[in-house]
């Protein structure tokens, strides 16, 4: 296979944007059949709700510190026990821990995402050949052989090299002009690829 000459372009990364990629790639990673971070309050409300209604009892309203409540309740001419009334408190349970340790997840990605663009700056290049893709800014230079990465995967914002469940690089998808395409980017890598790319 012949060599590829060298491509190269610069580009620019505002704030907003290098956070909302840093999320993304987050996501990427964690990634589990479809699963994401924004979906992590309802997953877990869900499990818990489910978790209840496969423990009956779980949760014995006639033995908390209201000795008047009853073990079960009326709507209409349907009476129902108390186990069935757990399962929406458990999803409501649930949601809320799911979305406290979302905020949490998420302002510790972005804490690191303004650290890492405060350091690197809005101006960035990247470069490629058939052997190595090289990121450069003002304040930080880094190569690396194809042969590290394990796929690209192409999300919805950004680009992402992937080794294992780490991401090496990550390129603004909007950043690609016309003569230095993502298709062009996957050709160089894919003689040496040990997983195909997946697209989001």
């Amino acid at each position: 296979m012949g060599e590829f000459l060298e491509t190269k372009f610069e580009y620019q990364v505002s704030p907003e944007l290098a956070e909302k990629i840093a999320i993304e790639q987050f996501d990427v990673l964690l990634r589990i059949r479809g699963v994401k971070l924004r979906y992590l309050p309802i997953g877990m409300g869900f499990l818990l709700a489910l978790f209840l209604l496969l423990t009956p009892g779980a949760i014995n309203l006639s033995q908390s510190r209201y000795p008047f409540a009853p073990n079960y309740f009326q709507i209409g001419h349907f009476a129902f026990t108390e186990d069935l009334l757990s399962v929406p408190i458990g999803f409501v349970f649930g949601f809320g821990i799911g979305f406290l340790l979302n905020l949490f997840v998420r302002s510790r990605i972005l804490a690191m995402a303004r650290s890492a663009y405060a350091k690197m700056g809005p101006a960035r290049t990247v470069s490629w050949n058939s052997e190595s893709i090289t990121f450069q800014s003002p304040v930080y230079e880094t190569k690396v052989h194809w042969q590290m990465i394990d796929r690209i995967e192409v999300g919805c914002l950004g680009v992402y090299g992937l080794s294992g469940r780490r991401a090496l690089f990550a390129i603004p998808r909007d950043a690609f002009p016309p003569n230095a395409t993502i298709e062009e980017l996957t050709r160089a890598w894919q003689p040496h690829r040990t997983q195909p790319s997946i697209k989001a």
